[in-house]
């Protein structure tokens, strides 16, 4: 007996898949809104004026900054023939990086697979498509960290600095010469690397021209330059004595902190390290308890525009799913 008729009809039916949807995001509310109440009463320990105005921009900026992200994902796949509704894409975007909540960001990337081959993505595209967008996230806040200089400096050697920077404009003219060396690409597969990527990389229609990739980080670079901005409204809104120097080395910060909590694997979302990070930077500009509560705020308005991403794209799902079409 085949295994779908084994399975009684109503586990089978979509009223039970649309409900079971329901429990998981409401359970994600309910586990969310715990966290930021605990935030939110670290907060209200410390004696900080806020420019409520200000705050809330930033805020829209971070949820529209995090929201256009997907734009570079969505050309990504139309790059490998492999044509989603952007809304689908957008939807699938902030459903995925909910699994970074789990230990290490890094669960986001293969749940993002999971979903584009659920939408008829055939596997092949799609796990090279999130191969791609991970790179290209990287190598774009890899380089904006450099506008950290002038904070890291003061916590690290400048030689080291000087060649951490070397080895990054290096490794940055190596992509670019692997994408446009089809010999050195037939190299760099004997690399170790999983076998199911190796396998769909060696294929040329599942790889980026370079002037599409340069497009796709440009893009990327344009994002998180938005995401940036949003964080130094937010510090500017509890900072009473804010400089405008200030704005390039929060964002290389911020993106510093970002990419280390990417790649520490162990801890949820990059708690931990990343919070750690950014308030080692931010002491560096200001007096406490101010750096304390740059950190908490920048994690309240990441987790909430994450949230507001989730809870509107499935609302608009399921509105598209129910209205009927002429």
């Amino acid at each position: 007996m085949p295994l779908e008729t084994s399975i009684p009809s109503w586990l089978r039916s979509r009223w039970l898949r649309r409900s079971l949807q329901g429990i998981l995001l409401l359970l994600l509310v309910i586990f969310v809104g715990r966290y930021l109440a605990g935030q939110w009463d670290r907060l209200q320990e410390q004696p900080v004026t806020v420019n409520w105005p200000v705050l809330i921009f930033s805020q829209l900026v971070l949820t529209l900054a995090l929201a256009l992200m997907a734009v570079p994902n969505w050309l990504v796949l139309r790059a490998l023939n492999a044509r989603l509704p952007f809304a689908t894409v957008l939807r699938f975007w902030f459903l995925s990086n909910i699994a970074k909540y789990l230990p290490g960001s890094i669960w986001s990337l293969p749940g993002r697979m999971f979903l584009y081959q659920r939408a008829g993505v055939p596997l092949a595209q799609g796990v090279v498509a999130v191969f791609w967008e991970a790179l290209l996230l990287l190598l774009s806040a890899l380089l904006l960290t450099i506008l950290g200089w002038p904070l890291f400096e003061r916590q690290v050697p400048a030689a080291l600095l000087a060649g951490a920077i070397i080895l990054m404009a290096l490794g940055m003219l190596a992509v670019l010469i692997i994408i446009s060396s089809l010999r050195l690409r037939k190299r760099v597969l004997t690399l170790p690397m999983p076998e199911r990527l190796r396998r769909h990389l060696t294929r040329e229609d599942l790889w980026l021209t370079l002037p599409q990739f340069l497009w796709l980080l440009a893009l990327y670079v344009g994002c998180w330059l938005l995401i940036g901005v949003g964080f130094g409204m937010m510090v500017f809104a509890i900072s009473p004595a804010f400089e405008n120097g200030w704005w390039p080395q929060l964002i290389g910060l911020y993106m510093g902190a970002w990419l280390v909590g990417f790649v520490i694997i162990f801890t949820p979302g990059g708690i931990g390290p990343r919070d750690l990070l950014l308030g080692l930077g931010l002491s560096l500009l200001m007096n406490d308890p101010l750096p304390t509560v740059a950190t908490i705020l920048a994690r309240i308005l990441w987790t909430l525009a994450e949230i507001v991403g989730v809870l509107l794209t499935s609302l608009f799902h399921g509105i598209r799913r129910t209205t009927p079409t002429d």
